[in-house]
């Protein structure tokens, strides 16, 4: 029983609340082949393969086949157009535009100069703690130990 002055109306049974996207993952990386600065949807190996080449081509394709092994659904992939510290960054500027995106990723970043992947790393904290609503993951040479940390760095 509602408290004095407290009135409860139903509404009708079809509305429906639609759901969103909240582990959508955006990735950085290079590739043989696609296009280079442009955020591409993907859902499937099969959908990176047709759009940026053989996933055993470099890190980008090895973090994605493990993001889809073990259950992920979505994600937003940025070809690089060089593998340094500005093309990675060039990628990582096309991704913050887009909202529905929970994990930052740069896969084979952690392998360029000391320099260059602090430079990636400081820019994928930028775009976190601008954004607040992003986690992140710079590189790292076990996919592995990189896959069981994607969640596991949150910008404060």
């Amino acid at each position: 029983m509602p408290a004095p002055g407290v009135f409860i109306q139903e509404g009708p049974a079809d509305r429906r609340i639609e759901g969103v996207p909240t582990s959508i993952a955006g990735f950085v990386g290079t590739a043989p082949e696609g296009p280079v600065g442009v955020a591409v949807a993907v859902a499937s190996e099969a959908e990176f393969v047709a759009a940026f080449g053989p996933v055993e081509a470099g890190h980008l394709g090895l973090a994605l086949r493990l993001i889809f092994a073990n259950g992920g659904r979505h994600a937003r992939v940025v070809r690089a157009g060089s593998a340094d510290a500005a093309g990675y960054l060039a990628a990582l500027s096309a991704l913050d535009a887009i909202e529905d995106i929970a994990v930052l990723a740069a896969p084979g970043s952690a392998a360029l100069a000391p320099d260059q992947a602090q430079a990636v790393r400081a820019g994928l904290i930028a775009q976190a703690e601008a954004r607040r609503d992003r986690n992140l993951r710079a590189g790292s040479g076990n996919l592995n130990i990189w896959y069981k940390c994607i969640f596991c760095l949150k910008a404060a």
